[in-house]
């Protein structure tokens, strides 16, 4: 029997006394690789980890922490990786690159800049003198050519409030969380407490799987989620699943020109499966105002069933549109507005609806939100003459938004 399977033997006998039921999980806890770097950033080195040895699949992994700060770990085409919960920057910086023909495969989950509410520093094998360092400070960077498949959670900048996260998915790489207890928490932990920074880039046609829920925030309101052109966001992907949700309390959810698509795809889930865009005011420093972005030419975002907007803000600030022409930037099954939705712990602000960001010339951008005939949200940019034209003809009525219904 190898040191891991000992300390796993261990674990799991000191779990039963206790009159607990052990979970593969937890199986593992007590042993966390840290990344070096001592050689080169090659991850199947096993001189670059503390133990020289290239961690056991049941070893939950660190790449860069207090004992080894500022460390950059990479899996290079035609390797694979398995292991149960990799933390990319916990209390430190670190990033991880995926380069295109590698894999990543997680049993537990991939937490980046961020740490795990329940972590004892006294579990790594090579501590440090302060144990409050392995919680604060956490900065991670992940780079994703390739693929990244995970059965628990994908986290960024969660828990701490000085906590940063940036992941890309580039062109050619996939993110594919389907396991049986998948969300995407996005400036928040697995537990719900709001964490720090974030940014998240998808290249061009790429695809973001997540087999239940995603929930994007942010502590500051200016973390954002970025999507180019034939990009595929789906979720509730995995078959039985209850429900689906795609809920952005804050932040900014980005569509850079083109047509990014939102959607169930395919799943057999049986309730949700919307997208909603809601303002509350819950814990925290301040109301949380989410926020859809749309840039370039003709951004369309297609939602595969609802997308509800209750206090959101629409910036049309980089929008290049042809002037007196409705564009359709958002098009659903349905839209609604004035919605009351509600979330744990939260309290849901439903008295507006979809609104421009401030700082936007309502003399020059119109909004029209049509949910009862043809399920768009379309803006239209008019020069000062032309409004002014426009009114003088008595088509002010074309123009006046649409009070919508409350269902």
């Amino acid at each position: 029997m190898n040191k891991h399977s000992a300390q796993v033997f261990i674990i799991v006998l000191v779990g039963l006394a206790a009159g607990v039921v052990p979970t593969q999980e937890a199986s593992a806890i007590d042993y966390k690789p840290l990344f070096t770097g001592a050689v080169d950033d090659n991850w199947h080195v096993a001189n670059n980890w503390h133990d020289g040895e290239v961690p056991p699949a049941q070893a939950s992994v660190l790449v860069g922490s207090p004992a080894y700060p500022n460390r950059s770990a990479t899996i290079y085409s035609g390797q694979t990786v398995t292991n149960a919960t990799i933390y990319v920057g916990h209390g430190d910086t670190g990033s991880l690159t995926i380069q295109a023909g590698g894999t990543f495969t997680a049993w537990g989950s991939l937490r980046v800049g961020s740490h795990d509410p329940f972590f004892d520093a006294t579990w790594v094998t090579v501590p440090v003198a302060d144990q409050n360092e392995w919680f604060s400070g956490c900065d991670g960077t992940v780079t994703i050519n390739g693929t990244v498949r995970t059965n628990g959670d994908l986290t960024l900048a969660g828990w701490q409030p000085d906590s940063k996260a940036k992941l890309y998915l580039n062109s050619g790489g996939i993110i594919e969380l389907t396991g049986t207890r998948n969300d995407a928490y996005l400036g928040k932990d697995y537990h719900y407490h709001l964490g720090g920074y974030w940014e998240l880039y998808q290249a061009n046609g790429t695809t973001f799987s997540v087999a239940d829920h995603i929930l994007m925030t942010s502590r500051d309101g200016n973390a954002f989620w970025k999507l180019g052109d034939g990009t595929t966001v789906r979720y509730a992907m995995r078959p039985g699943a209850n429900w689906g949700l795609f809920h952005i309390f804050n932040g900014t959810f980005w569509v850079d020109g083109g047509t990014v698509n939102v959607g169930h795809g395919g799943s057999t889930a049986i309730y949700g499966n919307d997208m909603i865009f809601t303002k509350y005011f819950g814990t925290g420093p301040a109301t949380r105002t989410p926020t859809l972005k749309v840039s370039g030419t003709n951004p369309l975002l297609t939602v595969g069933d609802k997308v509800a907007f209750s206090g959101a803000l629409l910036d049309v600030s980089e929008l290049t549109i042809t002037p007196n022409i409705w564009v359709t930037i958002v098009d659903a099954n349905e839209i609604a507005e004035h919605t009351d939705y509600h979330f744990t712990g939260a309290n849901v602000y439903a008295g507006d609806e979809l609104d421009f960001a401030p700082g936007t010339d309502t003399n020059l951008w119109s909004l029209r939100v049509d949910y009862l005939n043809s399920d768009k949200v379309e803006v239209m940019y008019i020069p000062e003459p032309a409004v002014l034209a426009l009114l003088g003809v008595g088509m002010a009525e074309l123009l006046r938004r649409r009070r919508k219904k409350r269902i």
